[in-house]
């Protein structure tokens, strides 16, 4: 599942309005996984499907993040163009 998140933040690079339409799809996921979350909890697991659905979503959007900002090459360019800057 990483493969499509990385060819969309590579993509984004070409086209920008690609990262627009990331960010509209993962959206889209959150909201479908706060349905979810709010089904369950009807359905019998009550408040503890809050707590793991959810916190587990977002542990894994926030790993998914910090994977791919340590080791897109776009970082290593900012921190090469801030090293020029300041010298």
């Amino acid at each position: 599942m990483v493969w499509p998140r990385r060819q969309v933040v590579h993509g984004a690079a070409r086209e920008p309005a690609l990262l627009f339409g990331a960010a509209f799809v993962f959206f889209i996921l959150e909201f479908g996984f706060v349905m979810l979350t709010v089904i369950l909890a009807h359905v019998g697991l009550g408040q503890l499907a809050w707590v793991r659905i959810l916190g587990g979503n977002l542990v894994g959007a926030v790993l998914t993040f910090v994977v791919l900002a340590r080791r897109h090459p776009l970082q290593r360019e900012l921190r090469q163009a801030e090293a020029e800057e300041a010298e």
